[in-house]
């Protein structure tokens, strides 16, 4: 079973998706992102986490200019194993965390009576 899908692959923003018995996690490593420079959606299955950092500076004469403005989008396809109706997320330290609960599951036996 594929729980995830990667359709895009970025430098900047790289994951780790970790599952066990109750849920999946996304950790993206985004550094010096603020939650309002990130968001988060989810169309049909797939979940998209896109960023944007404009690094506004004074005019200036640059002997070294490294910060550039840094964009973003990652999509990952949710399979239908997982509760997409309580995803949960946070942003600390520069680390987005996606909590992605299993669904219950339910008993696909039915007893059919002959008539």
């Amino acid at each position: 079973m594929i729980l995830f899908e990667r359709k895009y692959q970025q430098p900047f923003a790289k994951a780790n998706i970790t599952i066990n018995s109750n849920k999946a996690t996304i950790m993206l490593s985004t550094p010096g992102l603020k939650k309002d420079q990130v968001t988060l959606t989810l169309d049909n299955k797939t979940l998209v986490i896109c960023g944007k950092v404009d690094k506004n500076r004074e005019p200036s004469t640059f002997l070294l200019n490294e910060f550039n403005p840094i964009t973003f989008k990652r999509s990952f396809e949710v399979s239908e194993d997982f509760d997409t109706e309580n995803i949960e997320a946070s942003l600390k330290n520069g680390i987005i965390s996606i909590s992605i609960p299993k669904k219950e599951k339910t008993n696909q036996f039915k007893q059919i009576s002959i008539q």
